[in-house]
């Protein structure tokens, strides 16, 4: 038994609450441990910060459900980030093409493109921000048809104008946009500022076919996915010249008349190249924002949401029973063909 400083005799102590961590009570003659009293965490929800989803966060929506995906593709500044902006516009304004907006995981992405043309930006000329060379971002919608029960999702692939430029320089450089393996829609779009130039239109038409020809060499994007063609700024046909063309010949510019009369030609180009393959090749012509012209804002953007909105499924596969028959000698491969309905 310890003792004091006195050398008289002293009672042990229990160890005390702060010593052991453990709540006690006394129970008769003696102190019962209790275990600390467990205080559950606070239930938490993921919330999105709204802005432009990455590769992963894309996965996670198109995993759920059988979302349509839509790559967008182009030169720099032939209007795809411009395109995506002026969807998002027309549904700040009510219904548009046959659909309410739902939601979207990405408002703050798509308001953060559309900035520099508020006038709360207090920018002198209404723009757009262009995508990053080292970003690949991707853009949530979700809409209602007005006519119909069900939403609609659909993802649209935000990537840099410098990756299409590299495919059309070399084909083997598809395989660095893994988007084609996963689009349901592939959309090209021609800048309509050139084809309105005679130095600049052929080059237009010829980057737009070398990047449809370098994705289908490459064996990354199939034949079986729909392709759209979209003639962009088609609201600068016969006006005036920008600011940036300032310095050049005015006789280079052609008419109005003339412009669309070149589309016609690049359709028929792309018809007789392409279609033979199987490609399904449908054609826009869009005025996405509103510059003062006779077109509206999303002019022209109305039937291609429509079209992006009907994914195309892959078909059934076909069983051919002549192809598929073979001597059987076993029970089970016999209950196979009766199973199948091969063996009559």
């Amino acid at each position: 038994m310890p003792e004091d400083q006195n050398g008289d005799k002293v009672e042990p102590l229990e160890p005390s609450t702060q010593e052991t961590g453990l709540d006690e009570e006394l129970e008769g003659d003696a102190f019962v441990a209790q275990p600390p009293e467990r205080v559950p965490a606070e239930e938490t929800f993921p919330i999105s910060s709204g802005e432009a989803l990455t590769s992963q966060e894309t996965a996670e929506i198109t995993m759920r459900t059988r979302v349509p995906v839509i790559l967008l593709g182009g030169a720099q500044e032939s209007g795809k980030t411009t395109l995506l902006a002026s969807l998002f516009w027309c549904f700040q304004r009510g219904p548009f093409s046959g659909f309410l907006f739902r939601d979207s995981f990405t408002l703050m992405g798509l308001e953060r493109r559309s900035w520099r043309s508020r006038t709360a930006s207090m920018g002198l000329v209404a723009d757009i921000d262009r995508s990053k060379l080292a970003t690949r971002r991707y853009l949530h919608l979700q809409l209602k048809a007005e006519s119909a029960l069900g939403l609609t999702d659909l993802v649209f692939c935000d990537l840099p104008g410098e990756l299409f430029e590299a495919v059309v320089n070399r084909p083997s450089a598809s395989g660095e946009i893994s988007e084609l393996g996963r689009a349901d829609h592939v959309t090209i779009l021609i800048d309509g500022a050139k084809l309105r130039r005679l130095d600049l239109r052929q080059s237009a038409q010829r980057d737009a076919w070398l990047l449809l020809r370098g994705f289908l060499d490459s064996k990354e994007l199939s034949t079986s996915v729909p392709v759209e063609i979209v003639f962009t700024k088609i609201d600068l046909f016969g006006g005036e010249a920008l600011d940036t063309e300032s310095t050049v010949d005015q006789n280079l510019f052609v008419s109005e008349g003339q412009a669309m009369g070149f589309i016609e030609n690049v359709k028929r180009d792309f018809k007789n190249e392409f279609e033979p393959m199987g490609i399904q090749l449908t054609f826009f012509e869009t005025a996405a924002q509103e510059t003062g012209s006779k077109y509206e804002l999303g002019h022209g953007i109305a039937p291609l949401l429509k079209k992006w909105a009907s994914a195309v499924r892959p078909p059934s596969p076909v069983i051919d029973n002549q192809a598929l028959k073979y001597p059987v000698d076993r029970e089970i491969d016999k209950f196979c063909e009766r199973e199948m309905g091969l063996d009559k």
